[in-house]
């Protein structure tokens, strides 16, 4: 039997609380990239300036961009804090607003589930491709798009809902 606020017999409170910890999770992992990435580039200029360029170190940083971009925009989705343009938005009154803003989220899940099954593919085929520094398979810096796609997806499910829970306590 479900009740008002479940979802597939999910309570949103106890889904929310396995999404902070995830969150949690994602800002260490988040914070440990960008300090890795720091230090390699700053390795990598103060190489270059003696005379002794290495291929490695600016490769890792690429490779973690990628990945804080994908890991960061989970962390955007929860906090709301993605770019957009808001005029329009902001003149609607809040019950078209919190739908208008849903909708997007929707379309956003759209290309989430597209971008997700379409790196499956990629991965699969990348999995020989070694990066020319790190001599890595390159599919480990493309598991960036599903692993960031999927988590993206979790986090928006909250934000969709709290949306239209907001908006129906706001009519």
């Amino acid at each position: 039997m479900l009740y008002k606020g479940d979802i597939r017999g999910i309570s949103m409170k106890f889904y929310s609380r396995i999404l902070d910890v995830i969150e949690k999770l994602l800002n260490l992992l988040l914070a440990f990239m960008l300090a890795v990435m720091v230090i390699a580039i700053a390795l990598q200029i103060f190489l270059r300036a003696i005379g002794h360029a290495n291929v490695w170190s600016e490769e890792l940083a690429r490779f973690l961009f990628a990945w804080l971009a994908f890991l960061g925009g989970c962390i955007a989705i929860r906090k709301n804090s993605h770019l957009y343009v808001d005029f329009f938005v902001d003149m609607m009154k809040p019950k078209v607003r919190s739908i208008v803003q849903s909708i997007c989220m929707l379309a956003g899940t759209v290309l989430l589930i597209f971008l997700t099954m379409s790196s499956v593919d990629l991965i699969k085929n990348t999995f020989t491709n070694a990066s020319a520094g790190l001599r890595i398979p390159m599919a480990y810096v493309y598991m960036c798009i599903p692993v960031g796609s999927i988590l993206m997806l979790l986090f928006g499910i909250e934000y969709v809902y709290n949306t239209l829970k907001n908006a129906s306590m706001v009519s």
